[in-house]
């Protein structure tokens, strides 16, 4: 099974949607997945450029590894925010198994 984390793009075709971060560590928790793909801005104030307390995708990588809830493929980043997403290329690269 395939999770795709977004709060605002269209699923790909055989992947599975989840939009927030609450329903992601739910999905995470109960599920094994084979693939999960993240993006970094989560919610209206990220994607206005706004400051937030929202959870980004960055978070929820970190709090898969704290876990140990880890699909079993190495995650994949989707995210357009360039800085975001190297940053949690960054963290995946260094913390996978």
């Amino acid at each position: 099974m395939k999770l795709f984390l977004d709060d605002v793009r269209p699923t790909p075709v055989g992947w599975i949607p989840v939009r927030n971060a609450d329903d992601f560590k739910s999905v995470m928790r109960s599920h094994e997945w084979d693939e999960v793909s993240l993006d970094h801005d989560l919610g209206i104030a990220h994607t206005l450029g706004l400051p937030s307390p929202e959870v980004t995708g960055y978070d929820l990588a970190v709090w898969m590894f704290d876990t140990g809830h880890l699909p079993k493929q190495k995650p994949r980043v989707h995210s357009a925010n360039p800085a975001g997403a190297a940053r949690m290329r960054a963290l995946i690269d260094e913390r996978w198994r």
